[in-house]
């Protein structure tokens, strides 16, 4: 009696259909782990702006204004956004942007008021991006 024995390994069609899986997978799952990036990054910003305020308002507190108050360099970057302030003529306000490295058009620049109030200008909510 003879036995015929089958050589190991896959065959074409077997490896196709697993790349054609993976592919797939990773058209479904890249685009939710780069929005998962995005917010980690806004968390961070988020953060980052609120110590930059607690900041200004100390230099507040010891002057009487914000004039010739500058971010400190721990707070002028936060990673994937460029933090900026923006001092009202009356030196008695200001407001912090956090711009994006990389497009973000769910919520596009952050933005901090000294009173507190959050906006951005992207097509999100305040909601959903603060």
């Amino acid at each position: 009696m003879s036995v015929t024995r089958r050589s190991q390994g896959f065959t074409l069609i077997e490896l196709m259909v697993s790349v054609a899986i993976v592919g797939i997978v990773a058209m479904v799952a890249y685009p939710s782990y780069v929005q998962h990036i995005q917010h980690g990054r806004r968390a961070q910003a988020q953060s980052t702006m609120m110590l930059a305020t607690q900041h200004l308002h100390r230099f507040h507190a010891a002057r009487g204004h914000y004039g010739g108050a500058i971010l400190p360099p721990a707070y002028a970057h936060s990673d994937g956004y460029t933090l900026a302030l923006r001092v009202g003529e009356d030196l008695q306000s200001f407001s912090l942007e956090a711009t994006p490295d990389t497009p973000d058009e769910r919520c596009g620049v952050l933005r901090l008021e000294d009173t507190g109030a959050k906006s951005q200008s992207g097509s999100g909510s305040v909601a959903t991006c603060w």
